[in-house]
Order: structure tokens, then sequence, then C-alpha cells
């Protein structure tokens, strides 16, 4: 995927298995993740890997293709939520991520960046604040070096200093929350080989960990 668009500290969302999830049957080849009823192919992501390959041949083609899953899963996900609360979601700014990724603004991984952006932005917003505690710094600084967002020199009295001073954490911790009980509701699965996942969201500088309560299915 191109440059994340974020500047110094990302909008990382981490999606941890926190619970089995009992065998449902769904599994068919060529499945990369189940967000309730939408099924996401291997084709699919087959064909948003060769996009960013197009437009950036540069870039590191490793780690590329749970980017682009996380993407859509979340991007799902997240509207799911946003339908489910009654929160209204505004236009994707199509056209802005395609300038700022580089990407052709009619490409199917652009549009669920913007899609991603506009439904977790206002998940974000809508969200009643969750003051974090030291369990979520923790897991949101070690979500930020797996994804390497901060390098990976930085102590974790560092980064707890910096989110803590952050003021937009606990609404992203809040729409945290309506992620997780909206995964739970309507079903997760994802391929074993795509966890965790991780994805920007929104222009909130802060990061999000979903680190329990996933139901995720080892049949994919």
């Amino acid at each position: 995927m191109p440059s994340p668009r974020r500047s110094t500290i990302f909008a990382v969302l981490v999606l941890v298995a926190g619970l089995a999830f009992a065998g449902c049957g769904r599994a068919q080849p060529g499945t990369a993740a189940y967000v309730g009823d939408v099924r996401i192919t291997e084709k699919r992501i087959d064909g948003m890997v060769e996009e960013v390959r197009r437009s950036a041949p540069d870039r590191n083609p490793a780690g590329i293709r749970g980017l682009v899953v996380s993407t859509l899963v979340l991007s799902e996900l997240a509207e799911k939520a946003a339908k489910a609360n009654s929160i209204d979601v505004p236009a994707p700014a199509y056209d802005e991520v395609a300038r700022s990724t580089g990407l052709p603004a009619d490409s199917d991984l652009a549009r669920a960046i913007a899609e991603l952006d506009a439904a977790g932005g206002a998940l974000i917003q809508k969200s009643s604040p969750v003051q974090p505690t030291e369990r979520d710094l923790r897991d949101i600084y070690e979500g930020l070096i797996t994804s390497q967002s901060i390098p990976d020199t930085t102590t974790f009295e560092d980064a707890k200093q910096q989110l803590s001073a952050n003021s937009s954490l606990p609404g992203v911790l809040g729409a945290r929350a309506l992620l997780l009980e909206q995964a739970k509701k309507i079903g997760l699965e994802v391929n074993p080989r795509y966890r965790p996942l991780t994805a920007s969201i929104g222009s909130v500088g802060v990061p999000m960990v979903l680190a329990e309560g996933i139901g995720v299915s080892d049949q994919l």
C-alpha cells in the first residue's frame, strides 16, 4: 500500500483473536475473510495488490497483502458499526485519497481506504470517549512497534507520555468499543495468515487496538 498519509504516529487498528470462532461451515477455498455475510476473496486481494504494484513499483511488497486485507475488513466493519449505531457517515473523499496515495481514484483500494477513513472517522467523532488504561497504552505501544509505525528503539515510557497527552485517544478508544460490539454481533472471520489486522483510520494521529473479544475462524 502506498505510504500512509498520516505523520509521526499512525492511527493503527489491531484485532487480536480473544475468542475462538465456533465452526460455522462457511469456509470456502480462496477466502481471506468474512465480515458478517460479506465474503472477501483472495482474488479480490490479488487485484488490489496489483494496483499498488503498478502505482508504486519501488515500494517494498512485504506486508502489502496483509494491509490490503486489513483495510477491506475494517472498512466493512466500520460501515456496519456506523449503520447499527445510526451514525451518519460523510461522503468518502475518493479524490483526496487518490492524490495522497498515488492510486487511481476509481481503484478498488483507493475506494476502500476512503470509505474506511469516512466511516472510521465518524465512529471516532460520535462514540462515547473511553479513558485509556495502562493495558490499552501497552497494547497500543506494542501495536505501533509491530507495525513499524514508530522506531523500535522507542521506549514504552516515551510512547506512553505522548499517547496520554493526545486528546484524541479517548475518542479512538470509544470507536474501538463500537467496532468490538459490532464484530461480536455479526461475526468476524479472518484467515490466520492475515492476523493481526492493522490499518490506518480517519485523520486521528493516535493508534487504536482491538485486543479482545473478536471471534475468528481457523477454517478459512
